[in-house]
């Protein structure tokens, strides 16, 4: 299931900055949400393989590349 793209709003945004509050970005088979930093912290859930579907083990490697790739986007 994927978030509503009603969702995906300058408006969303800018009241999720306002407040200090982290859009959910998500990661699931492959296809993730819109990427929006807009808090001081970040919420980043994984799914998994892209073949896997909802119930696989994320792995070490996966957090690694989100990791580094937050690391770069601060």
């Amino acid at each position: 299931m994927r978030r509503n793209p009603s969702w995906n709003t300058g408006a969303l945004y800018d009241l999720l900055g306002k407040r200090n509050m982290a859009l959910c970005i998500f990661d699931l088979a492959g296809v993730h949400s819109p990427i929006e930093l807009k808090a001081d912290f970040t919420y980043i859930r994984l799914h998994g393989a892209a073949d896997s579907g909802w119930q696989q083990d994320v792995t070490a490697s996966d957090v690694r590349a989100w990791a580094k790739w937050r690391t770069l986007s601060a």
